[in-house]
């Protein structure tokens, strides 16, 4: 698959996602009624995240290691009682996310490889913490830009060029998602 090709796949999922209930679409459907300009509601909707929200830099950094590397990150975050970056979700739980998943399959469906190697991480993940905690949108945005050589600069813009539409819907319709 063409990178063009990938960036508007992936920028179509971050569209979906910015329809979910999260912190940015939420301050960005916000910014209006506080009376604020478009560009300061999109600053501070790109300020929610990094952290717990869309943590790409960090989900980039620990799914760059080896297998081995990757367990002993995963051992200290659960022992420090932190999030596992990449993994949770507060949309869907219990399970893959079906969006993420048609995602996954389509655009990595001619590379198998990397879809194994999501799922052997996920299975770490839930060994170490003992709870049953899948990969989130970080995940899937983060082994794309893996899977094509690109950084994670690359991965957080895509994730912002697919965002920015409905956070302008957002902004104009004073949050209102209908």
């Amino acid at each position: 698959m063409e990178l063009g090709e990938v960036e508007y796949k992936l920028q179509r999922l971050h569209a979906k996602l910015a329809a979910r209930e999260n912190i940015s679409s939420t301050l960005a459907g916000v910014g209006n009624e506080l009376d604020i300009s478009f560009t300061q509601t999109v600053a501070m909707a790109l300020l929610s995240m990094g952290g717990a929200h869309a943590p790409i830099v960090h989900t980039h950094s620990l799914f760059r290691v080896s297998n081995i590397i990757f367990r002993d990150e995963v051992e200290r975050l659960v022992s420090n009682g932190s999030k596992i970056p990449g993994f949770g979700s507060s949309i869907v739980k219990g399970g893959y996310d079906p969006v993420l998943t048609e995602y996954g399959r389509d655009v990595f469906g001619h590379m198998p490889m990397w879809l194994d190697s999501l799922e052997e991480m996920t299975e770490i993940v839930q060994e170490i913490s003992g709870k049953k905690i899948f990969p989130n949108a970080a995940a899937y945005t983060v082994m794309t830009a893996i899977a094509y050589s690109k950084d994670a600069t690359w991965a957080e813009r895509n994730v912002i060029a697919g965002r920015l539409p409905f956070w302008a819907y957002l902004y104009r319709n004073n949050g209102a998602k209908t």
